[in-house]
């Protein structure tokens, strides 16, 4: 305080700087009962507030209240409520009533009352239509679903004939899959027969082949044996003369002809004994690659040479020139001998290829025979499916046919309740055009008209009528109200005049709190019966 030259109290100065930041706007109604009270009990509203007071609304404001009510208490429908025709009829409708109770609470409480009944009505319209729609359209299923049983029945009574005929088809190929299969057995058997004895004749080729080998088979081992035997010292030997023997030139040149080599020059020979792993290449030449032509010129070489070949001489020549020899010799012989079993290693590879394709024939055969057997047995069961469900359809036959006619006899009792709700439902859509209409109409009864007689009444709903520009055969009492109310209100003691259902109306309708002149005591009684505790009712006497 004292730093802004304050010099009170704290709390006077915390009470000095409220009056001067904080504004408050207090609005009341002086038509309310407690307005007097509430003055005398606050004198500072008097003595430190600046007082306006508004006793009606003007125009402009009455035109902008119903769009920002509407905003807070419909806000779906806002859009809708904010037409600009709506508020202009509103403004007619209250400025229509008397002075009296024209105040701004009581308009506020007019579009209150008018807000709620338009929303009440458009969502017991649209509930009513949606159930209509779904009633209507059970009929049309329904009618659809008597079509389908007549399809149905019909359908039923084809597949029937296409089971049977089925039936009658999976018998046919039953027998004819038994027939193939008869078939794929015989022709297996003939195979089976026939590899018996090309396998006997592939094995005396064998023993053939063999025998012819078994010859020749151990020189040739023994040649390459002495091939492998040869010491690199001797190889050495031989690479390094200059001049060679004649004997272990013939040699050299006989084994480089032998391996279809050209050139037989004494270079070329001591290249040749210089390559590595040359005694491998010897031990493992392919004979087979040894032509006729190559084999008979190395033959007549070695026979014109043939004292170059003598074993002694060879060996007395070079130690390494006698293997050598000795291999050139066999693996001629061994030439000749694979010339001369050729024919028998094709037919043997003739027969082994015939195997083969046998094998593989019996194998689809047997491949197909299984498969027969799975056809057939697939064939049987489907036959038996087919009589089964033959037998089972004719019972849905009849069945669907009962159903049918049952189904036939209830739509026909529906299509007379489909016309009576179709009606229901055009009136529901007339309804629903004119509801905003109705609905100004209703509020207008239920916030002005409490404590109007029933002449006055009806003058004042014919008013309105042409204010709106509503002239529509339609009663107040049966919009917002029905016969199963008005049963339960004579129930529970109201009397059974328009008037006094009105009255029980605006007081099922109303937001106030109403004040009820019932002399002869009837309304109260009504009202503790149809009330039963729920609400606080006090009675002045």
């Amino acid at each position: 305080g004292p730093e802004v030259g304050y010099h009170d109290d704290l709390e006077s100065y915390f009470c000095e700087r409220i009056k001067r930041n904080l504004h408050l706007v207090i609005v009341f109604d002086i038509s309310s009962p407690n307005f007097t009270y509430i003055v005398n009990e606050n004198p500072s509203l008097s003595h430190h507030c600046s007082i306006i007071q508004l006793d009606n609304l003007s125009l402009e404001s009455m035109y902008e209240i119903p769009m920002l009510c509407f905003q807070s208490l419909a806000p779906d429908l806002h859009c809708f409520f904010s037409s600009k025709s709506l508020p202009s009829l509103l403004v007619k409708l209250f400025s229509s009533v008397s002075e009296f109770i024209q105040s701004p609470n009581s308009f506020l409480v007019y579009l209150r009352i008018f807000s709620k009944l338009y929303l009440q009505q458009i969502s017991l319209t649209e509930d009513q239509l949606v159930r209509l729609n779904v009633g209507i359209c059970k009929i049309g299923e329904a009618s659809q679903n008597v079509s389908s049983l007549r399809s149905q029945a019909a359908y039923q009574q084809n597949l029937l004939s296409a089971k049977q005929k089925e039936a009658f088809l999976s018998l046919q190929l039953i027998t004819e899959s038994m027939e193939k299969a008869s078939g794929k057995k015989i022709e297996m058997e003939t195979l089976s027969h026939s590899q018996i004895e090309e396998r006997h004749k592939l094995e005396n080729r064998k023993r053939s082949i063999e025998s012819k080998l078994a010859d020749i088979m151990p020189l040739v081992e023994q040649s390459r044996n002495s091939v492998s035997s040869i010491k690199p010292e001797s190889i050495a030997e031989l690479r390094a003369l200059r001049a060679p023997p004649d004997v272990i030139r013939d040699i050299l040149e006989g084994m480089l002809r032998l391996m279809n080599v050209q050139d037989t020059s004494w270079n070329n020979m001591k290249s040749f004994l210089s390559r590595r792993g040359i005694k491998d290449d010897i031990c493992h030449f392919n004979v087979r690659s040894i032509s006729i032509k190559v084999r008979s010129a190395v033959e007549e070489f070695i026979e014109s040479k043939k004292h170059s070949f003598d074993p002694a001489v060879a060996k007395r020549a070079s130690v390494a020139a006698a293997p050598l020899a000795n291999w050139i010799i066999s693996t001629l012989r061994y030439s000749s001998v694979l010339e001369s079993i050729q024919p028998l290693e094709d037919e043997r590879l003739h027969l082994s290829n015939n195997l083969n394709i046998s094998e593989k024939k019996i194998e689809k055969l047997s491949v197909a025979l299984f498969d027969l057997d799975r056809e057939v047995s697939s064939l049987k069961g489907r036959f038996e499916q087919y009589t089964d469900e033959a037998a089972k359809l004719k019972l849905d036959v009849y069945k669907t046919q009962n159903l049918l006619n049952s189904a036939e006899n209830l739509v026909h009792k529906l299509d007379l309740e489909r016309v009576r709700w179709t009606d229901k439902q055009v009136s529901l859509e007339t309804k629903k055009i004119h509801l905003l209409s109705r609905s100004l109409l209703s509020a207008s009864y239920v916030s002005f008209l409490g404590d109007v007689e029933e002449p006055e009444r009806l003058s004042m709903i014919n008013n309105w009528r042409s204010i709106i520009d509503f002239q529509e055969d339609f009663s107040i009492l049966s919009f917002l109200s029905d016969e199963n109310q008005h049963l339960t209100w004579r129930h529970q003691g109201l009397l059974f005049d328009d008037l006094s259902i009105g009255n029980a109306i605006i007081l099922q309708n109303t937001n106030l709190s109403p004040l009820i002149i019932d002399p002869n005591g009837n309304a109260s009684y009504w009202l503790q019966n149809h009330l039963n505790g729920k609400k606080k009712m006090e009675v002045v006497y």
